[in-house]
């Protein structure tokens, strides 16, 4: 699968545009199930930004452009903040799962 930009080098490349694009449909569908469902305050939105962070983390790696990369060139800058989010947000997630077990006893 490739795409060839106007004013590029001519090269065919992944339209990640139209794969993100399809993929947060998909997150915007489950979210509102989530929020539908939600057992607690905050879940929808930890679901989005984990979610989105592993998008982007996934999809970087077919991007036809560098924009710089960390750890001798295997993750770019982007994937390497998505990894910091993702960690973080499970972090809070399982803080507010603790919370809720405590409160339950």
């Amino acid at each position: 699968i490739g795409v060839v930009f106007p004013n590029s080098t001519s090269t065919a490349v992944h339209p990640t545009q139209l794969y993100e694009a399809l993929l947060m449909s998909i997150v915007f569908v489950s979210l509102l199930f989530i929020n539908k469902y939600k057992r607690q305050n905050g879940q929808a939105f930890l679901f989005y930004i984990i979610a989105y962070a592993a998008i982007r983390f996934v999809l970087e790696f077919t991007r036809g452009d560098s924009r710089g990369f960390f750890f001798n060139g295997l993750l770019s800058h982007s994937q390497t903040i998505s990894i910091a989010v993702l960690i973080a947000s499970a972090i809070i997630l399982i803080k507010q799962k603790l919370k809720n077990l405590k409160q339950q006893v």
